[in-house]
Formats: C-alpha cells, sequence, structure tokens
C-alpha cells in the first residue's frame, strides 16, 4: 500500500474506483494513516452518510478511524462524524454549490497554506446518479465541480467511487481528467495511469 501511496504528490487527483467486492475503507484507512505519519492535513468531504459506512465496516476488523484527526465537510446525510467546518447539499446548483463549498474550506486550506493538503471525497457516485444519464447536466457537473478539483500543487485529491453504481460514459470522464487511477477488486489493487485508459 505505502509503495502505491509513495507515487503520488501535491497537484494530483486519484480516482479510487471499486466495486461491492472490494474493500474501499481499508484503502482510506491505510491512506489516512500513512498522510497523518506525515503531519498533513486531511479534509474529507463525506458524500451521504459514506464516511460512516467506511468507518462500521472498519469496525468489524477491529479498526477505528481516527476521526478526531479528520476535518470534515458534510454533504447530506445524517450522520455527524469527525470535526464538521460546514454542510453542502447535493440538491444545489452546481455553480452555488461549488462557491459555497469554497467558502467553508477556505479557512482550512489558509490554516495550511504551507503544507499539502489531502482531501477525500467519499461516495462521488452517490452525488452524480441522479444526473449520470443526462450528457449535458453531467458536463456541467465536471466543468463546475470536478475539474477545479485538479489543480494547485499544494493539494492531493483521492476521489471514491463505487464503478457498478455509475454508467461506463460518467466512469470513463471522471478518468480522463485523473492523474491516476486505482482499482480495488477484493485485494488487489491496480494504478493506472491517464494515457493507459482506453
Amino acid at each position: 500500500m505505502r509503495k502505491i501511496l509513495e507515487k503520488f504528490g501535491g497537484g494530483e487527483s486519484v480516482l479510487v474506483e471499486y466495486n461491492p467486492l472490494g474493500h474501499p475503507e481499508m484503502f482510506f484507512y491505510r491512506a489516512l494513516e500513512y498522510y497523518l505519519e506525515r503531519s498533513l492535513p486531511i479534509l474529507v468531504v463525506d458524500i451521504m452518510d459514506t464516511l460512516h459506512i467506511f468507518n462500521e465496516h472498519l469496525k468489524l476488523v477491529g479498526l477505528h478511524l481516527p476521526l478526531e484527526k479528520i476535518t470534515v465537510v458534510k454533504e447530506d446525510g445524517r450522520i455527524r462524524l469527525g470535526n464538521i467546518i460546514g454542510e453542502v447539499s447535493s440538491k444545489e446548483e452546481f455553480s452555488y454549490h461549488a462557491a459555497r463549498y469554497s467558502k467553508i474550506v477556505k479557512p482550512f486550506f489558509m490554516a495550511h497554506k504551507d503544507k499539502t493538503k489531502v482531501i477525500f471525497v467519499l461516495g462521488v457516485e452517490k452525488f452524480i446518479y441522479p444526473f449520470q444519464h443526462d450528457p449535458r447536466t453531467l458536463e456541467r457537473y465536471f466543468e463546475t465541480i470536478e475539474r477545479p478539483l485538479v489543480a494547485p500543487e499544494n493539494k492531493l485529491t483521492f476521489l471514491f467511487i463505487n464503478r457498478d453504481a455509475v454508467n461506463p460514459r460518467a466512469l470513463k470522464s471522471m478518468e480522463a481528467d485523473k492523474s491516476h487511477v486505482i482499482e480495488i477488486d477484493e485485494d488487489v489493487k491496480i494504478v493506472k495511469v491517464p494515457e493507459v485508459i482506453q
């Protein structure tokens, strides 16, 4: 796992794809552990209680997330975990959503401006599910929400997505914009770079 994480640096965006047989919560846990050991600030975007689901799965194998060390932006859902600094809604218009999110996270970024910030976006498929078959809305989503994530040198972003819950076109669009793609199938983790994605 550490050899995979060593490949990533600031300014990169990594898509973590998994299926129901995979264990994305284990990758999330190990990545958190890795970056916290390096004293890097962590921000989790928790879409519709995915953080809670990951946490419950980890508890079943005797692992506990260091929730007191995690800064969280809550995106819908009811279960509040970690240090929540604000909430946004997937029902908001994309431009408003992006502006609201930026306002919420600005103090976090300012407080850690000299360090690489590690952002984990959990449950991406839940956000795009309602409009994944609408090409126009999907493109607006990528232009407004996704592509701006790929940016500063002092930011490393991991986006977790259940690939069985999104249509292939939406998944390909997500893969195309990321610097790396990781696939989690049961215990197999494969790193793909955009150049080899068909």
